[in-house]
């Protein structure tokens, strides 16, 4: 199931959030830099989503924090 709208989550103690209406999102920083994914589960108590990213020509879920992603281009 794709997650889509708001997420929303804290950085230095404010709040901020990244709005992702396709459920896509483009990872900015970690071992995925540079890659496109779609998140499949959101888990806010640990500020961490779970993305399905393509390696190898195979679909891998790769958890990230938040931070690390932003909304992919539409």
């Amino acid at each position: 199931m794709i997650q889509t709208g708001k997420v929303l989550y804290r950085v230095k103690g404010a709040m901020t959030s990244i709005n992702v209406p396709s459920g896509v999102v483009y990872i900015t920083e970690g071992a995925f830099e540079g890659s496109e994914g779609t998140i499949v589960a959101v888990d806010d108590e640990r500020q961490r989503l779970t993305v399905e990213v393509e390696i190898f020509n195979r679909k891998t879920p790769a958890e990230v924090e938040f931070r690390q992603v932003e909304a992919a281009e539409a």
